[in-house]
Formats: structure tokens, C-alpha cells, sequence
């Protein structure tokens, strides 16, 4: 479920912004995502982290464990290519109250919702750019919009989902919390 909104004292909201749509324009997503904390073994990359990095989800077929999953708390090296940018900083702010693994970029394009899952850490969102008409929704039936401005923590180990019913596309920063 949704906690309450935590106000972050972070002022470059626009730089932030401008950030993530270049992203979105230049870089090729892996499954709608770019990941910014990687594992130690690996070098910088932004695909390792994205998805489900415990299972492997098959239409049709469910999910079963992938035999070379990572646990999140291996997610601690921040991506040595974005040091020094607004989303680093926003990683960084956050990283003064709260330790956490994975740090995603997540888009959720118009017209478009997740899978009814559950995850097994809660999830700090930090919304980049947003609609009136993307929510979350969980297991209790509560329905949340997040506007851009502050931080959300969110109990993702019960089930929930996002979705995006309006027309452009929406974009967090999503932080694993350990």
C-alpha cells in the first residue's frame, strides 16, 4: 500500500526531467527500464537489474526461478557513466535516509499495466513525469496517483500493479529499499 508522500528537498526537478526523456530517446529500454546500480562482478551497464531478476515469467507458462538470479542487496555499485548527474542525485539524496539495491528507471507508456504481482522488498517511487491518469493499485483495492514533487514508499510484498490509462508516457525513478 501506499505510505505517506515523503517530501525530498531536491530543487533540479527540470534537469531531472530533461535527463530521463534523453534517456528514453537515445536508449534502447530493456523490458521498459534501465537499471543505474549494478552488481560487483559486472561492469556498468544498464540492462543488468531490469525486470524480475529472481524469475523468469513466460506467457502462457507462469514464472519459474532463474538458476543465475541475483538477490537485490548485490545491486550496490552505482553506474560509474551517470556519477554526477541529476538522476545520481536523486539516487544520492535518497541514499541518505535509506539503503537501497536496485535503482531503476521505469516507463510505463500510454494505455498500458503491469501484472497483479507482488514483490519482496518495499519500493521507493520517485516520480520524473506523470499524467493525471496513471495509478497504482493494491491488493486492498486502493488506488493511488503519484505527482511529481515528492517520494513515495510503497509496500510492494502485497499485491499490486501500475498502470497508465491516459495518453503520454509516465516515468519514475524506482529505488529497491533493503
Amino acid at each position: 500500500m501506499l505510505l505517506e508522500p515523503i517530501q525530498i528537498n531536491y530543487e533540479r526537478w527540470l534537469p531531472l526531467r530533461m535527463q530521463c526523456e534523453m534517456l528514453l530517446q537515445k536508449q534502447e529500454l530493456f523490458q521498459n527500464q534501465l537499471c543505474f546500480t549494478n552488481t560487483v562482478d559486472s561492469g556498468p551497464s544498464l540492462e543488468q537489474g531490469c525486470g524480475s531478476i529472481k524469475y523468469k515469467v513466460e506467457l502462457g507458462k507462469g514464472k519459474s526461478v532463474k538458476q543465475d538470479h541475483r538477490a537485490e542487496e548485490e545491486f550496490t555499485v552505482f553506474n560509474p557513466d551517470y556519477i554526477g548527474t541529476p538522476i545520481h542525485e536523486v539516487y544520492s539524496l535518497l541514499g541518505e535516509r535509506y539503503t537501497i539495491g536496485r535503482f531503476r528507471m521505469m516507463v510505463s507508456k500510454p494505455k498500458v499495466c503491469y501484472s497483479w504481482h507482488k514483490d519482496e522488498h518495499l519500493r521507493i517511487h520517485v516520480p520524473v513525469v506523470t499524467n493525471d491518469h496513471a495509478y497504482m493499485m493494491f491488493e486492498d483495492k486502493s488506488v493511488h496517483h503519484m505527482p511529481v514533487g515528492s517520494a513515495y514508499v510503497t509496500d510492494t510484498t502485497v499485491y499490486h500493479t501500475a498502470f497508465n490509462a491516459g495518453l503520454k508516457t509516465r516515468i519514475h525513478l524506482l529505488g529497491v529499499l533493503l
